[in-house]
């Protein structure tokens, strides 16, 4: 999973390639319900880029959405 999500971080951009990331490894590892990890990808992915993008003011990588 995480050579995958290193792979497509730049094509995909931090929000895709986070959140598929989180929801995969919720799944696969955690075995958590779809909901769940679904919510809690989403949420955490989110909070990061937050932080990151808007508190720190540090450039993402923004792939598929350029003008995000």
């Amino acid at each position: 999973l995480l050579a995958a999500a290193i792979a497509l971080f730049e094509p995909l951009g931090f929000l895709i390639d986070t959140f598929l990331f989180l929801l995969a490894s919720f799944i696969v590892v955690g075995r958590e319900p779809l909901a769940r990890a679904l919510a809690v990808a989403f949420i955490g992915t989110v909070s990061v880029w937050w932080l990151f993008a808007r508190a720190l003011g540090v450039g993402l990588p923004r792939g598929l959405f350029p003008d995000f």
